[in-house]
């Protein structure tokens, strides 16, 4: 609730406004959220084989995380208050849904694992990248703080159950070698999105 109440603070700061911009959850856009990570533009287009794989595990992604939701029934912090939230447009639909766990932060986490998995180089900056996608929510004030850190742990462990699929791993292989071609002629991330990414990574909540 402290976090919650806090973070309400952050109303049209440049932090509010890089949680609204992780609420998009199309794969192409989640890809692009992680170029500065990375140190280099992801293009989704120039990635079919990591897009691909984003779009194979969307759905079952999303049917699993319903299933938690309906069962635990965690109704949304700012349900019930006038307070704002990042994403106004959204708010009859997700007064209508469950918070526990964070959709949006497993989907972050997962995607980030990939990432680094793939980049092993940029793993400690593309998974702090997660991390900071899975505060957005709390910083929309539409998750709990421990609805975020469920959604770290759900993307977790959908990450290693994957390690055991044979398809999963050729996937792998698939986008570690389109990174790497573009990696080797890289186009440099927007620098503005860059450095409030940074400053957001010094915070926590």
């Amino acid at each position: 609730m402290q976090a919650f109440a806090n973070t309400r603070a952050l109303r049209g700061s440049k932090r509010w406004q890089l949680a609204h911009s992780d609420a998009d959850l199309h794969p192409q856009r989640v890809i692009g959220d992680f170029s500065c990570a990375a140190g280099f533009t992801l293009n989704a287009d120039k990635l079919p084989a990591l897009l691909s794989l984003l779009n194979t595990l969307a759905e079952p992604l999303e049917q699993r995380v319903m299933e938690e939701k309906n069962f635990w029934h965690r109704p949304r912090p700012f349900v019930g208050t006038n307070q704002d939230i990042c994403t106004p447009d959204a708010r009859a639909k997700l007064t209508d849904s469950f918070a526990y766990p964070s959709g949006h932060t497993t989907w972050g986490w997962l995607t980030a694992s990939i990432l680094a998995s793939a980049l092993p180089e940029r793993a400690t900056e593309i998974m702090q990248r997660g991390r900071i996608f899975g505060e957005s929510r709390i910083v929309c004030g539409v998750h709990w703080k421990s609805d975020v850190q469920a959604g770290y742990m759900n993307g977790s462990a959908m990450f290693a159950a994957l390690q055991a699929q044979p398809w999963f791993v050729k996937k792998m292989a698939a986008v570690r070698s389109e990174l790497e071609t573009l990696q080797s002629h890289p186009i440099p991330p927007d620098a503005t999105t860059c450095a409030v990414e940074h400053e957001a990574a010094a915070d926590t909540f």
